[in-house]
């Protein structure tokens, strides 16, 4: 007994657990087409198991889990798409107390969806990059995928990034954006804001710096990735972004790659409606990822996508119109406009907008004008032109039919962000009045359009160095090297 004595009864309480634990709601959850994950509740700590199969009568497989709790969730993986699982639960607490929950003999069950045919993401890899002069369209659809696809031809960024917000990035760094009443969505989730990384990409809901362009990195967040690439724009380019009434847009303007150097350009559009645009107009960079992640993990069956073999985007859901070009790019969003004539480049397309004066809404005035030029033939510009609304040169009953259509309301709609000003696309204005090239739009500058009164072949065929001899005599400006591109006429 500890005091020497020996042969002395001792008497001992000791509490013995007999009851088995109660399990309580049972439920499976974060399903997706290969795993899916079950939790339940104990009213005492305990460790959990889930036993499934493909019927209640033969539950075959088991997954259990490591120590004792109250609130359990245990993974279940390599499932299989569109399969209905049967599962019941069973709990154990450390006096070796087992109680089981099976839905009363009937089982518990879920069904795995079907699996994706695109998961919509592509890594290059060292030579193999071949996305330059391309937009990819993504237009929610309800499908399984969640996305259609399709592609345009480009030749410059669909949306004019001057004016934006200059974003300030070091190399391997990330910085908020915050999108104020407006919300962005991907893959169906809405966020209010978004992060803007240096290598390449957009997150969701977390900001990242990753700079190894591999598919787990890439589907560990929501993601949008342009060129997710070793990028760095500390040392050259520029990356900016602009809200506009329908769409946040974010520009990779000529930003080299890590030691390595080059140009890089692309554009992401995150349309407000959910669609989104990737656009490339010059990509030095041999290798790098480009896609969408909706952040759930990489997908046990993951194959890359051949982004550059997407389909044209005439007739899928982006083109309401069936004109082959999406809504996003389309002048004339509800007219068929393959053409996209628009004769006083302010982004409505003339099959869409006679109006004339420019005060955006059509009324007597455009009527007037209309009334004026009916019955002639018109020059490539001018009012003349303003109310060909057919584009075919001559002002007539067709032309008089798109004015009755809108009268008394405004032109359009159109899909380009930049319409009601001009000129709409910047792009249209594609040198200087000093530069030999193409012939320049009269809504380029008034120079410009002081020069095309004078002579209509520098906005017709070509700007000449006549063109530009014209553009120093007439606006009163000095041309410097009038060969050099981008030269603009100085005071």
């Amino acid at each position: 007994d500890g005091e020497g004595g020996v042969g002395v009864s001792v008497l001992a309480n000791a509490a013995v657990d007999c009851v088995a634990p109660t399990i309580s709601n049972v439920q499976a959850v974060d399903v997706t087409s290969y795993g899916a994950r079950v939790a339940f509740d104990t009213d005492e700590s305990t460790t959990g198991t889930v036993h499934y199969g493909l019927s209640c009568a033969a539950l075959t497989e088991s997954q259990g889990e490591e120590g004792y709790g109250s609130a359990h969730s245990i993974a279940l993986a390599g499932l299989g798409p569109s399969k209905t699982h049967f599962y019941s639960v069973s709990a154990e607490d450390s006096g070796g107390n087992n109680s089981s929950e099976n839905n009363g003999g009937a089982c518990y069950s879920f069904a795995t969806p079907e699996a994706p045919d695109d998961f919509f993401t592509e890594r290059f890899s060292a030579d193999d990059n071949d996305l330059d002069n391309v937009s990819l369209v993504f237009t929610p659809d309800g499908s399984v995928e969640f996305y259609a696809m399709c592609a345009l031809p480009i030749t410059s960024l669909p949306v004019d990034p001057t004016g934006g917000t200059t974003l300030v990035l070091g190399d391997d760094e990330s910085v908020l954006v915050n999108l104020g009443a407006d919300t962005v969505s991907i893959f169906g989730t809405s966020h209010s804001s978004f992060y803007v990384g240096s290598n390449g990409y957009l997150t969701f809901g977390a900001s990242d710096t990753a700079v190894t362009e591999s598919p787990s990195s890439h589907f560990a967040l929501p993601r949008v990735s342009g060129i997710f690439d070793d990028l760095n724009p500390a040392v050259g380019g520029s990356v900016s972004w602009k809200k506009f009434a329908d769409r946040a847009v974010v520009t990779f303007s000529a930003v080299p790659e890590y030691d390595i150097g080059g140009s890089n350009t692309f554009q992401i559009e995150l349309i407000f409606d959910g669609t989104i645009v990737i656009s490339f107009v010059a990509v030095d960079a041999l290798d790098g990822l480009t896609g969408l992640s909706s952040g759930a993990g990489l997908p046990v069956d993951f194959v890359e996508s051949d982004l550059s073999a997407a389909e044209s985007c005439q007739g899928i859901p982006c083109d309401s119109d069936g004109d082959g070009v999406c809504d996003f790019q389309d002048n004339c969003v509800d007219v068929s406009n393959a053409n996209q004539c628009d004769t006083n480049l302010d982004g409505f397309g003339n099959a869409c907008d006679p109006d004339s004066d420019g005060d955006l809404v059509v009324g007597i005035a455009d009527f007037n004008d209309l009334r004026t030029y009916f019955g002639q033939s018109c020059a490539s510009w001018g009012t003349c032109a303003d109310v060909d609304c057919s584009c075919d040169g001559t002002v007539g009953l067709p032309d008089f039919n798109v004015l009755r259509s809108h009268f008394g309301a405004a032109p359009g709609p159109s899909g380009l962000s930049c319409a009601g000003s001009s000129p709409c696309p910047a792009s249209a204005c594609s040198h200087g009045e000093c530069t030999f090239g193409a012939p320049l739009h009269p809504a380029c500058s008034s120079c410009a359009r002081t020069v095309c009164a004078a002579d209509s072949a520098c906005c017709v065929t070509a700007w000449s160095p006549a063109c530009a001899s014209l553009a120093a005599s007439l606006c009163g400006g000095v041309c410097g090297d009038a060969a050099a591109v981008g030269d603009e006429l100085r005071p």
